[in-house]
């Protein structure tokens, strides 16, 4: 909002709220993707899965909080 110039009825928070449930859904799915890879191509089984699955949302946390960032 104001970045880009197109004006909008939402509040801000409004338009926050709907950005975070975006990331997370994102974030979701591609853990989603990433498992049924790591399982069906490359033999992952279930402690393996759940690891990636702990470190992938700790660093996406990281991310999504600004703790992070791509350069």
């Amino acid at each position: 909002r104001n970045v880009t110039g197109i004006r909008t009825a939402l509040a801000k928070k409004d338009i926050n709220r709907a950005t975070i449930k975006i990331k997370e859904q994102t974030v979701d799915t591609v853990t989603i993707l990433s498992v049924a890879t790591l399982h069906d191509e490359f033999g992952f089984g279930t402690q393996r899965c759940d690891r990636f699955i702990k470190r992938f949302n700790k660093k996406a946390e990281c991310i999504m909080d600004d703790m992070a960032s791509w350069n």
